[in-house]
């Protein structure tokens, strides 16, 4: 089972510098519960909520819901793309570093469950 979820968490890569836990396979620690959840619970829910009404979402799509993992993993390259690479959202500001770090290890590790 170590084999698999190395095979899903690591590039295929040698590097040796600047590792995440994707790089050593260690994705043991970045899950849902313990990751995702509270991110994007706190810092993403405020307006992508499968319960806001369309006029409390702050312009945020209908269906782009982050509050369950079934929303979460659906949308895991926006998230991303909006929170890391762009770093667009939340538009107010948000996570820490730390808080954005862990949350980039959890998408490495293939938003696991």
């Amino acid at each position: 089972m170590l084999w698999l979820l190395s095979l899903a968490c690591t590039d295929g890569s040698d590097a040796t510098d600047s590792q995440t836990p994707a790089d050593t396979a260690d994705c043991t620690p970045y899950s849902w519960q313990s990751t995702g959840a509270p991110t994007l619970l706190t810092w993403c829910t405020p307006c992508h909520h499968s319960e806001l009404a369309e006029e409390d979402r702050a312009e945020a799509p209908l269906g782009v819901d982050l509050n369950s993992y079934e929303g979460a993993s659906v949308y895991a390259s926006r998230i991303r793309a909006r929170a890391l690479d762009l770093g667009d959202m939340p538009p107010a500001g948000g996570p820490t570093p730390q808080e954005l770090a862990e949350l980039e290890a959890w998408l490495d590790c293939g938003a696991l469950e």
